[in-house]
């Protein structure tokens, strides 16, 4: 039994070609303008594929340090190091880095927002063959 996303899409048949995209391990951006419902497709597409992948949804507010720690907790990655001390964010992104997989996907609304130091780092994920 297939699974309903819990909000209703305009665009249907795109939301079907992105999630088509992804299961072929596809790397996409997916942009809309505000107010077009493009966090609830984002959110959808987190709903759709949960279960075939290991999901997170982050968006950049700002705070390094929180963007790294949302993207590990939803991924069960450990956020302290041996001596039970926080990450530094440098250490987050090594530590998620090392956990990824083809079978990780990151889903990032507000994608514009995003720091060239994230872009980067989601380039060497991507290099890496997450989706």
């Amino acid at each position: 039994m297939e699974k309903e996303p819990s909000c209703v899409l305009e665009n249907e048949a795109e939301f079907e070609k992105v999630c088509a995209s992804v299961r072929s391990g596809y790397s996409l951006l997916v942009l809309g303008e505000a107010g077009t419902g493009i966090n609830d497709f984002a959110h959808a597409l987190y709903e759709e594929l949960l279960g075939e992948f290991h999901c997170a949804i982050a968006i950049y507010k700002g705070s390094l340090k929180n963007f790294f720690m949302a993207i590990a907790f939803q991924l069960d990655i450990p956020t302290e190091n041996e001596n039970g001390k926080p990450m530094t964010v440098e250490q987050l992104k090594e530590e998620i880095a090392v956990n990824c997989s083809e079978e990780t996907l990151l889903i990032l609304p507000e994608a514009k927002r995003l720091t060239t130091s994230i872009r980067y780092w989601l380039e060497d994920l991507m290099a890496m063959g997450v989706t």
